[in-house]
């Protein structure tokens, strides 16, 4: 291999380090070629309820997805026939409602080489992650994806370099 020399400022000697040090010690949870994924819930709605489990039955009023905490009450309402039903100040008329299907799904919103730095953008960010769960991290592979597998590898390498001049 033919060496060659680069210049960097001793703070970003000192951030490369840090990173590379991190990708090299923590915890991968089992997996190969880490990627800590941020992600936040998201409630999709239309599907036939007919083909959902109880737990997953909403109700849309005038194309507006009612709070699923009243979901639970206006079910019981429309399995007994009750015309209307009042829940937190909320007059519902339940022949008017539609029954919905509905599926939480997880949309990245970050991607981080080490749990470390996902923590830190969820504690920055989190406040911005809104869905019907609670934002999570949630680790994935960087399975064949070569690219980032050799810049993940190279932060570890040059970070023992680095880590050796400060």
């Amino acid at each position: 291999m033919d060496p060659i020399t680069i210049t960097i400022t001793r703070q970003q000697a000192k951030l490369i380090a840090e990173l590379g040090q991190r990708l090299e010690t923590q915890d991968n949870r089992c997996t190969r070629d880490p990627i800590f994924l941020v992600q936040r819930s998201v409630l999709d709605y239309g599907l036939d309820p007919d083909y959902c489990d109880d737990d997953h039955i909403g109700w849309i009023d005038e194309s507006e997805l009612v709070p699923r905490e009243h979901w639970e009450k206006i079910t019981k309402a429309f399995i007994e026939g009750q015309p209307e039903i009042e829940i937190d100040g909320t007059t519902y008329v339940v022949d008017s409602l539609t029954r919905t299907g509905t599926k939480v799904r997880w949309e990245t919103a970050a991607a981080c080489f080490t749990e470390i730095g996902a923590q830190e953008y969820l504690d920055r960010n989190g406040h911005n992650l809104t869905g019907p769960e609670a934002p999570r991290i949630y680790v994935d592979s960087l399975f064949r994806n070569q690219e980032m597998i050799d810049v993940a590898r190279l932060l570890v390498e040059v970070g023992k370099t680095c880590r050796g001049l400060l």
